[in-house]
């Protein structure tokens, strides 16, 4: 996703409603440990941010960290091509919530993608 802010070339991809659960790589890993030290969690675990955001604010917010322009849209029928059934995740996205992890008390380092995006690409 970054590729095309590198190059001034950053939009909205596809409507920009979609959802988008995101996660920052220390957050990941601190859950990973998590999950193995924490003896109660069973099943399935979402490793994701607690505030999933819409692609759309998600660009948005690369742009204002990468200080780019954020302006051409990439439509539709340009994502389907270039990455085929994958498109599908890209396209209609996916609200994900990590409900265990909260309910566990989780301590999450980077709730919001400002934050996350800051700290990764201005180190």
């Amino acid at each position: 996703m970054l590729l095309p802010y590198k190059l001034f070339v950053g939009g909205t991809v596809g409507t920009g409603r979609q959802w988008m659960s995101w996660i920052h790589i220390d957050d990941l890993i601190e859950m990973f440990a998590f999950a193995i030290t924490e003896k109660s969690i069973e099943g399935p675990l979402n490793l994701t941010a607690p505030h999933p955001v819409r692609m759309q604010q998600l660009n948005r917010t690369i742009a204002k960290v990468m200080s780019r322009p954020h302006w051409i849209p990439a439509p539709s029928f340009a994502i389907k091509t270039a990455l085929g059934e994958m498109s599908t995740l890209v396209l209609e996205g996916a609200y994900v919530y990590p409900r265990k992890a909260i309910q566990k008390n989780f301590p999450f380092q980077y709730e919001n993608p400002e934050l996350a995006l800051t700290n990764l690409l201005r180190k």
